[in-house]
């Protein structure tokens, strides 16, 4: 397994390691900044991070099942995350992939849980959010990080 990054552009493809998401808070960290779109940064990383800790857990996962079925190709990599931001106008969009065809799922954790809380984080932060199933396989998680309004 290699234990690089991969950086393009805006997109940057990770390990499916526990640092990942270090690596894609800073790596949003400095595409914002270099848009000069630094009142995003804060929630962006909070999003990115949350997201790719998520597609590490499910690639890890999927890369100890057998590869079946309609989104598993022979070019989705299952040790590799991958993070995109581009931008919407005045809003950003942030993406994520990773290889596991299972959709995301917002839980209601209980006070003591440890875990169970990204998806209702990034509920309460992007102006909305999704996910599909390109016909590479895998799943892209995406949210959309809009200006406030102001009234």
């Amino acid at each position: 397994m290699t234990t690089t990054a991969t950086v393009r552009k805006h997109y940057l493809e990770l390990p499916i390691l526990p640092t990942s998401p270090f690596q894609a808070r800073m790596h949003v960290r400095h595409v914002l900044e270099k848009w000069r779109r630094n009142e995003f940064v804060r929630p962006a990383q909070l999003i990115v991070s949350e997201l790719v800790t998520n597609a590490v857990k499910a690639s890890m996962r999927c890369s100890m099942l057998p590869r079946t079925g309609p989104q598993a190709g022979p070019d989705v990599p299952a040790d590799r995350v991958w993070v995109d931001l581009y931008r919407a106008g005045d809003a950003v969009v942030i993406r994520i992939w990773d290889a596991s065809p299972k959709p995301p799922v917002m839980r209601s954790p209980n006070l003591d849980d440890e875990g169970g809380r990204g998806l209702l984080l990034v509920d309460v932060l992007a102006s909305s959010w999704g996910y599909h199933w390109p016909a590479t396989g895998g799943k892209i998680v995406w949210c959309k990080l809009a200006p406030r309004r102001r009234f």
